[in-house]
């Protein structure tokens, strides 16, 4: 592709890096729609489910890509406010799925209760893109399936 149609198509290359995550959250979204928020499922299956989910769509690259967010995330925040104010929202977008699974998890005496669910949530996504960021540099599937395997400890009911 020439420079042209880009250039006259998008604004900025701002335009273009927001564009390409919308649509990338898109997925994200659609993905955590059916895992997440699948309440037939039990809250920690959701869980396990959406990152499984997410290890068929980028464990064929062999995990060498990681994740669009993350990664743009460490780059153009510094650089641009359009972008950053993107990232921000596609983090809050796709914490709120996970914030859910968890509080239902906490109603059903499943998760622990002693934190807010969007704190763990939060805790949760955290452990997630530090383990694609180790399978990026990895290039391989280990650490995604080593954290989801993990993951449901420190979700886990505290004992009291």
């Amino acid at each position: 592709m020439t420079i042209g149609p880009f250039t006259n198509h998008f604004q900025s290359k701002e335009a273009f890096a927001v564009t390409v995550l919308d649509r990338y959250m898109d997925v994200l979204l659609e993905v955590a729609e059916c895992t997440l928020r699948d309440e037939m499922t039990e809250p920690l299956d959701r869980i396990l489910g959406y990152f499984e989910a997410i290890g068929e769509i980028a464990g064929p690259a062999r995990w060498l890509f990681g994740c669009m967010l993350a990664n743009l995330g460490l780059e153009l925040p510094m650089h641009s406010e359009l972008v950053r104010e993107r990232l921000l929202a596609g983090f809050e977008d796709l914490k709120a799925p996970f914030a859910e699974a968890i509080a239902d998890g906490q109603a059903r005496g499943q998760v622990r209760w002693d934190l807010a669910a969007d704190k763990l949530a939060i805790v949760v996504l955290a452990a997630w893109h530090g383990a694609l960021l180790k399978a990026k540099v990895e290039q391989c599937g280990t650490a995604p399936k080593i954290i989801a395997g993990s993951l449901p400890l420190p979700l886990r009911p505290t004992v009291t």
